[in-house]
């Protein structure tokens, strides 16, 4: 997918209302087998489908936690390092073209979780959770 087109998918994710967004990024989970396989497991097992919209969000959240631990080396490198998110954040002047250059970033390394489904890559920047892994200073 060309960077435009991505621009245009984060553009058109930005606008959805909170719940529309949050039901499309649970249906793109449910389709990417990796981050499904870092899913909490009940016992006896249920199907991820069956959980309500907030406890499938629930679970996706802990899930990406999970993943980003597990790599936290390589994003670290690549996220904070290579592409100076923290600084690239504050100086960038559309979000839009932040999140274009976080996903080509990811791009170039195998990170299956991330298998860089443009919704996830949102997701993650709206939860702060690149902030974190870098411990970008909070902005006042």
């Amino acid at each position: 997918m060309p960077n435009g087109d991505y621009a245009a998918e984060f553009a058109r994710l930005k606008r959805l209302p909170e719940r529309a967004f949050l039901t499309e990024l649970t249906e793109a989970v449910q389709e990417h087998g990796e981050l499904m396989a870092l899913m909490p497991q009940t016992v006896p097992p249920a199907p991820f489908a069956q959980y309500s919209l907030d406890q499938q969000v629930d679970m996706t959240d802990l899930a990406m936690e999970l993943a980003i631990e597990r790599d936290r080396g390589r994003l670290y490198d690549i996220v904070c390092v290579k592409l100076r998110y923290c600084s690239l954040k504050k100086n960038v002047g559309d979000e839009i073209d932040l999140l274009v250059q976080l996903l080509t970033a990811l791009l170039g390394i195998v990170q299956p979780w991330l298998t860089p489904i443009p919704i996830v890559i949102l997701y993650a920047f709206k939860k702060e959770k690149f902030d974190r892994l870098c411990n970008c200073p909070h902005e006042d």
